[in-house]
């Protein structure tokens, strides 16, 4: 049965999960870093030919080696931009994304990705929100702490499709689903610029702290309270 939709707005998201639901889609979400729950929601999502699909513990058993590999090539490109440079061998990306997925499977997590609507085995982005995740990390007073919640791993869109709206079009459609089930906290680590100023488009962010060890000095922990009215807007 199809029951993919047409929007034609970004806010028409919101509207969808309210109005429109499918058995088959049951995505996870955590009304506290302790407590979770299944919420059915429209499984397929389609806003000016791009397609938002979300993959949960369930869902996630339909993630085939194509599909594995297309997000695994998406990770790469993505990874091996600007500002992070660095270099994805497929092999190392393809056993990365295998690892994000057993994630999934075990209820640890959700992931959405993005695809052209009339080709979803090509991701042009992606991103991986953990539920109940525990860091270490060094507070801005130099004291260690525990934080434990929800943290968006990864984040992400192929250079070919950036500045193009599509990040704002990913974060939102993710916030919106964390709103729903009475979240409204999230942490991220990044250094890049745009990813802060987006995360404030729909937050207060604060910087909370930062690994005792990192690769990247100026890499920190942001907490990120969602401004529901922004949102929703």
């Amino acid at each position: 049965m199809n029951n993919q939709k047409i929007f034609k707005k970004v806010s028409d998201v919101q509207n969808a999960v309210e109005t429109d639901r499918v058995n088959r889609a049951e995505i996870m979400f955590g009304k506290s870093s302790s407590h979770l729950e299944e919420r059915k929601i429209e499984e397929n999502i389609q806003i000016k030919n791009i397609l938002i699909k979300f993959y949960d513990k369930e869902m996630a058993k339909e993630m085939d080696k194509e599909l594995v590999e297309a997000f695994a090539l998406a990770y790469k490109q993505a990874f091996e931009g600007k500002p992070w440079g660095e270099e994805w061998p497929m092999d190392k990306a393809c056993t990365t994304i295998k690892r994000y997925i057993e994630d999934v499977k075990k209820g640890k997590s959700f992931i959405t990705l993005l695809s052209p609507e009339d080709n979803e085995k090509e991701i042009i982005g992606f991103s991986i929100m953990y539920s109940n995740y525990l860091i270490d990390i060094i507070g801005e007073n130099g004291k260690p702490f525990k934080y434990q919640g929800y943290y968006l791993s990864e984040f992400g869109i192929i250079p070919e499709y950036q500045k193009k709206g599509l990040g704002k079009i990913l974060l939102k459609s993710v916030l919106q689903k964390l709103l729903k089930d009475g979240v409204v906290r999230y942490t991220f680590r990044t250094i890049n610029d745009i990813m802060v100023k987006l995360s404030k488009k729909y937050s207060e962010v604060s910087i909370i702290g930062k690994l005792e060890r990192d690769i990247y000095p100026d890499r920190f922990y942001r907490c990120c309270k969602i401004n529901q009215k922004k949102v929703e807007e």
